[in-house]
């Protein structure tokens, strides 16, 4: 039994949602299970990207690659705007980046080129809007 903390005069009503939530209380939810990428049941992944802010998302991504851009979600947005986020967020898609800027090379102010490594996919159309899409959501 609960202490109750409503006044002598309370209604019966307020009585009566003061004792379920005291009940719904006692229901253990691991909600770290819900939170976490790896442990998050696969139908609620969308969800999970939505709280996280992934700013690409793509429903017919493999459950792996989709895991692992909720993962990186919260890295890429601590560095959003440089280098290091746009790499992030290419890796996260399972390619491997190797990105330079203009202090590397001769390019104009605030310009970069990446090199993606994509050799056992190959190169199509929709895998270079979707690599375009993601750059411009990190930078």
């Amino acid at each position: 039994m609960f202490k109750s903390l409503l006044p002598p005069n309370a209604t019966r009503l307020e009585q009566a949602m003061e004792e379920t939530v005291a009940r719904l209380s006692d229901i253990p939810v691991p909600i770290t299970r819900y939170i976490d990428p790896y442990q998050c049941p696969a139908t609620l992944l969308p969800w999970l990207a939505w709280e996280l802010s992934v700013d690409w998302w793509n429903e017919n991504w493999s459950e792996t690659r989709k895991r692992a851009a909720i993962a990186a979600s919260p890295d890429i947005h601590m560095k959003k705007g440089t280098p290091s986020a746009i790499r992030k967020a290419i890796e996260s898609l399972g390619y491997t980046v190797r990105l330079f800027t203009g202090r590397d090379e001769k390019l104009a102010p605030h310009a970069f080129r990446i090199d993606i490594g994509i050799a056992s996919q190959g190169i199509t159309e929709y895998l270079t809007r979707e690599i375009e899409q993601l750059i411009h959501a990190s930078k």
